[in-house]
């Protein structure tokens, strides 16, 4: 019986199929297309942007003819979900926003990505003094073309939002 144990043991390597040497760590980074490696270095500039509360910079990657959609799948009016970053923005004292691709679909100058976006907001200058904070998570799926070296965001349509108050933190 050990014999037999020892010889399974031994034969068993044979028996995997081998692993080819383009499955090991580096193979899922060569896979990503350049187009979303370049998308998501976007998301992390805007994310940095709003870090910083500098909403100019943020929405610089949306084209000039940009649409907003709402869950619901209606159109938000033209610099409304600029102005609505801009009213959260005064209110607040820190941000930390952190956006992930999630899906990737396209081409080197089209793509449709589907990005979770996670934001902390941290506001004391509340009616009670006390510091309030506040965390929400959106998904969008956000429609990218690309134009001589620059991609520009032509639509976002939001797909789901929760948002969580935190009073005492």
């Amino acid at each position: 019986m050990r014999t037999n144990l020892w010889w399974a043991l031994c034969a068993a390597p044979l028996l995997w199929p081998a692993v080819p040497a383009a499955a090991g760590p580096g193979a899922a980074k060569a896979a990503v297309p350049p187009a979303r490696r370049e998308i998501q270095a976007i998301y992390n500039k805007i994310d940095a942007a709003i870090d910083q509360k500098d909403v100019d910079t943020a929405f610089d990657y949306d084209a000039d003819d940009c649409k907003y959609y709402d869950k619901k799948g209606r159109l938000l009016e033209e610099g409304s979900r600029r102005q609505e970053v801009v009213d959260m923005l005064d209110q607040v004292d820190t941000v930390k926003e952190i956006t992930v691709i999630t899906s990737f679909t396209g081409s080197d100058t089209e793509a449709t990505v589907t990005a979770k976006t996670h934001v902390v907001l941290i506001a004391s200058n509340n009616a009670n003094g006390r510091a309030i904070k506040i965390a929400f998570d959106d998904i969008s799926r956000d429609y990218w073309v690309k134009t001589g070296d620059s991609w520009k965001r032509k639509r976002s349509c939001e797909i789901k939002n929760k948002v969580a108050l935190h009073k005492n933190f």
